[in-house]
């Protein structure tokens, strides 16, 4: 089975242990037969509005940088409704049934909106 785990942290280039827990269940879940698709939407490294994906130590890893505004609450929108649209195209790609968020909030936002 598939899916998605959005996640607000997941290690990166600059800084490895970001969300290494959430690494560490994606392993978890791999070793029981699932098929984990990850979804980080802060990823500074990625040019801005744009998402990549990316195979990491056999997992799918979609990596976006929504988060770059200068106005806080106007980037917290935008991030939303930008992310929203990404995991649209993740799920559609993806044939995605299940979707998991590992925290309330932005990221959980998102998920309900994404699956209406």
């Amino acid at each position: 089975m598939k899916v998605l785990i959005i996640s607000s942290w997941y290690p990166t280039s600059y800084n490895k242990v970001n969300g290494i827990f959430v690494k560490e269940q994606v392993k978890a879940l791999i070793s029981v037969g699932v098929e984990p698709i990850v979804f980080f939407p802060y990823d500074s490294s990625i040019e801005e509005g744009k998402i990549k994906k990316f195979h990491e130590e056999g997992v799918t890893v979609y990596r976006a940088n929504t988060y770059y505004l200068s106005n806080s609450k106007f980037s917290q929108i935008y991030s939303i409704f930008k992310s929203i649209k990404f995991m649209k195209k993740i799920i559609k790609e993806n044939n995605i049934k299940l979707i998991h968020s590992h925290k309330i909030g932005r990221a959980s936002c998102r998920e309900r909106v994404s699956l209406q």
